[in-house]
């Protein structure tokens, strides 16, 4: 029954956990996650996404600067800080709620 149960939950988000003998354990708590995405060698994004269902967030960014389409595209690293901020910023006013 447990794996049963499980192959559910990982149909829904992976968020319903059970036990070998099919009783439900705890939800896992809503957190957010960068995720980077690179298609393109040293060009990509970071996306900010929630635990809870909200939206995600992109950062976009490039390190080769000739290739830029626009001067205000960041770098790898300076996008990497900024996504961060970001999280803990909802993060933070998630738990100010």
């Amino acid at each position: 029954m447990g794996r049963l149960a499980n192959d559910w939950a990982r149909g829904h988000g992976d968020r319903v956990k059970f036990d070998a003998e099919g009783a439900r354990l705890a939800a896992m708590p809503d957190r957010s996650r960068i995720i980077k995405h690179e298609a393109v060698p040293d060009s990509g994004s970071f996306e900010v996404r929630f635990g809870d269902g909200r939206a995600s967030k992109f950062f976009y960014w490039d390190d080769v600067p000739a290739r830029r389409l626009r001067p205000e595209i960041p770098t790898s690293v300076v996008a990497l800080v900024q996504a961060k901020a970001f999280a803990r910023a909802m993060s933070d006013n998630d738990d100010a709620r």
